[in-house]
């Protein structure tokens, strides 16, 4: 397994990572056929009910697959995400959204993710589906 800097695959300075710098994605860990991203759960992060937001956890999820297919150096936008919620998260949680490429074409791609938490418990999972600018 390889660890990279988000940074380091967007050419952006951490503290200018918009989104992935509002919920403190810094780092990526990648295989070969999946690519992770990593979040710390702050208070922040929490709903009213003490849980993570489910838009935190679907931004979490949109996160992961558009730094895999920028580190597959392709440019993208989001057409469609589904998110199925499993169990909540709590403060103090290490989410990391594993994203797998399904398909990919000359114009659109496919992605599965999956939301577990340190004890490799499953919150969620989403399919999101992609479509390339170039």
């Amino acid at each position: 397994m390889q660890e990279i800097l988000l940074s380091d695959i967007y050419d952006t300075p951490q503290d200018q990572m918009g989104t992935m710098t509002l919920l403190g994605i810094e780092k990526a860990l990648i295989t070969d056929d999946s690519f992770a991203v990593v979040m710390n759960v702050e208070a922040i992060h929490l709903n009213m009910h003490g849980t993570v937001h489910g838009g935190i956890l679907y931004t979490l999820c949109d996160q992961a697959v558009g730094a895999y297919v920028t580190y597959k150096k392709k440019k993208g936008v989001g057409m469609d995400g589904n998110i199925h919620y499993y169990r909540p998260a709590q403060k103090g949680d290490i989410l990391t959204a594993t994203a797998y490429e399904r398909k990919s074409g000359k114009k659109i791609g496919v992605y599965f993710v999956e939301l577990k938490n340190q004890e490799n418990k499953l919150l969620a999972d989403a399919l999101f589906t992609t479509m390339y600018l170039e």
